[in-house]
């Protein structure tokens, strides 16, 4: 009987990790946007500005999810254009209430390589978004509704707003 080589079993459970991670997608905690759209926004009045994600493709993705889904007036802006103060976003009452990307990096501990015998963390990209009020210099706590990609997380805060102002 053959025995296990520990090398081979801790390089193949690496890769399963490696494998697992790359599509790590966070439980979506679905919520009524109480918490993180401001209480006097309204997409019927308000034009949403919407912070673009640094991926063009996720970018594209997002713009064609608002071209088929939201009614309402909204504009894709960089960060920079943001940021301009004499620039495009400069009128502060028109491009007021902003819908910032919010990417960060999760960490946890994966117990299936601890089993091989290794330690070993895994790191998964996260992509989250909140609302800013620049009109009133407030920021907003993040949706909760993070996902690997902008455009996952996307789709679902752009479905809790018309879901709440329908």
């Amino acid at each position: 009987m053959k025995k296990n080589n520990p090398t081979l079993l801790a390089c193949l459970v690496s890769f399963l990790l490696l494998i697992i991670s790359s599509c790590y997608v966070p439980k979506i905690v679905v919520n009524d946007g109480e918490k993180w759209i401001p209480k006097n926004f309204n997409p019927k009045i308000d034009m949403l500005v919407i912070e673009s994600s640094p991926s063009k493709t996720q970018t594209r993705k997002m713009q064609k999810y608002m071209e088929e889904k939201y009614p309402y007036k909204y504009e894709f802006v960089t960060t920079e254009e943001l940021v301009d103060k004499k620039g495009k976003c400069s009128d502060k009452k028109l491009y007021r209430f902003i819908l910032n990307n919010a990417s960060g990096t999760l960490t946890y501990a994966s117990d299936l390589y601890e089993k091989a015998g290794g330690t070993h963390k895994v790191y998964a990209a996260t992509n989250d978004f909140y609302f800013s009020d620049r009109d009133a210099n407030k920021m907003y706590p993040e949706t909760k509704m993070a996902a690997s990609y902008p455009y996952q997380s996307f789709k679902n805060v752009i479905n809790v707003i018309l879901k709440k102002f329908e």
